[in-house]
């Protein structure tokens, strides 16, 4: 008889003493290399098995399972191990978005109707006249949890006002003239978009420049598509979905040390000589400050407390100018991901973060 059916490794490696009862001779064999098991065969009454795991850095948690057999019947531990260092994970869910102003390059999106039975899908019409075809999607309690076959998943390219829409190797433009959208294999003026969202949690999505620069929904039977437009008189705005995490470890987790702000396009890190780092601490709380004298630009992150754990979720307060100019003021709740002698890793579930020193 087995003592647990389940247990749960230490992310950075170790043993478990695992007790067997039994008065015939026991194997023991794992299915995963990272899983050993010793001795591989006991005998007789109450016996203990060391099992022994590796660390996982994997970037995602992971299960193995050790499978003790006697005579004809055998009997399965599962070992569940999280990932080393508080690693996001992974989730192929994409939420309905409420403020445009949290999109970062890199952020991958769906366009749906705003009835939220369809999305945009792959490239359709004539050269000419080019639009986009509509899928049928499933929305439930604002989460596209299945993207559905023929979807076009969208990669935000640029920065606020000035988006490009990355989509199966090229971009989407709004054409110069009529009520038509295509794909193009590079930018041009045409395939620039600036994304607002209504407090209904519809968006408009804008191109810069063409006659009919609005991404829209038409649902009328003889023109069932995703296209640009110059009004809604006929057809209807959108809702955006947008990929709520990434697929690991952000790789600023492993690709940088040095203390700075790593959200896309709006990154900033600490140049040793020429910024000035300054710390305050109240009640264990950091603000971590970069100045650039040059540049007049400041950089305050708050709410980071030096006590925290590998896991713990926090509430990131981000004030950056560059003199008078504000380039980024809002929250962001983030969970440390790493912690190390000098520094703290902070991120959340898109693969942006934070790193300072303690």
């Amino acid at each position: 008889m087995l003592s647990a059916s389940t247990v749960e490794a230490d992310s950075a490696g170790g043993s478990l003493d695992f007790v067997l009862s039994a008065n015939v001779t026991v194997s023991a064999q794992t299915d995963q290399d990272w899983l050993q098991v010793n001795p591989p065969t006991k005998a007789l009454t109450e016996k203990v098995f060391t099992i022994t795991y590796e660390a996982n850095a994997t970037g995602n948690a992971r299960s193995g399972h050790v499978t003790f057999s006697f005579e004809d019947i055998s009997q399965t531990v599962t070992v569940d191990q999280p990932s080393q260092g508080g690693v996001v994970p992974v989730s192929q869910d994409f939420v309905l978005l409420e403020d445009a102003s949290e999109l970062l390059e890199g952020d991958q999106l769906l366009i749906v109707s705003i009835d939220g039975q369809y999305t945009m899908g792959a490239q359709a019409g004539t050269s000419s006249k080019p639009y986009r075809s509509r899928v049928s999607v499933t929305v439930q309690d604002g989460v596209i949890s299945e993207v559905p076959e023929g979807a076009a998943v969208v990669t935000l390219e640029g920065e606020e006002g000035e988006w490009k829409l990355a989509v199966e190797g090229g971009y989407l433009s709004a054409l110069s003239t009529g009520n038509y959208l295509k794909t193009v294999t590079s930018t041009d003026q045409y395939s620039t978009w600036s994304i607002s969202v209504a407090s209904n949690y519809v968006a408009t999505i804008l191109a810069s420049a063409g006659e009919s620069p609005m991404l829209c929904h038409n649902g009328a039977s003889n023109a069932t598509r995703f296209s640009c437009y110059k009004t809604t008189t006929s057809v209807e705005k959108v809702k955006i979905y947008r990929r709520e995490t990434g697929s690991g470890e952000p790789s600023y987790v492993t690709q940088y040390n040095e203390p700075g702000i790593y959200l896309g396009s709006k990154t900033r890190i600490y140049t040793p000589g020429t910024d000035q780092y300054v710390r305050l601490y109240e009640n264990n709380t950091l603000e971590f400050i970069l100045l650039d004298p040059d540049a007049k630009e400041q950089l305050v992150l708050s709410g980071i407390d030096t006590s925290s754990q590998v896991g713990q979720q926090l509430t990131v307060g981000v004030e950056w100018k560059k003199a008078a100019t504000s380039v980024l003021s809002k929250q962001y709740t983030m969970e440390v991901l790493k912690i190390t002698e000098d520094m703290i890793w902070i991120g959340d579930s898109n693969g942006k973060g934070f790193i300072v020193k303690k």
